[in-house]
């Protein structure tokens, strides 16, 4: 949710989830199809993906030659997750 807030494949998907989770119910397995909708690191060419990592690296999200744009979001948004930057 801290990346694309206002994703509505997500918001449907967590409030989905909550349901589950409330019943007791898995939340998995999911389709590729719906990880495409709302994963985003299956959305890393996305444009609102990838401005919300560069705001959470400070605008610093290396965007140079060399390697392609997703891959460098990509990069970006693992070294995010692990850093727990949606708890911050």
């Amino acid at each position: 949710m801290w990346v694309e807030p206002s994703n509505e494949a997500l918001q449907q998907r967590l409030t989905w989830a909550r349901e589950r989770r409330a019943g007791l119910y898995p939340t998995v397995p999911s389709t590729l199809a719906e990880e495409k909708s709302f994963n985003p690191f299956l959305r890393v060419d996305q444009p609102d993906v990838v401005a919300a990592v560069q705001r959470a690296m400070g605008n610093k999200a290396p965007i140079g030659a060399g390697e392609s744009l997703a891959i460098k979001v990509m990069d970006a948004l693992r070294t995010l997750k692990n850093e727990n930057a949606h708890k911050k």
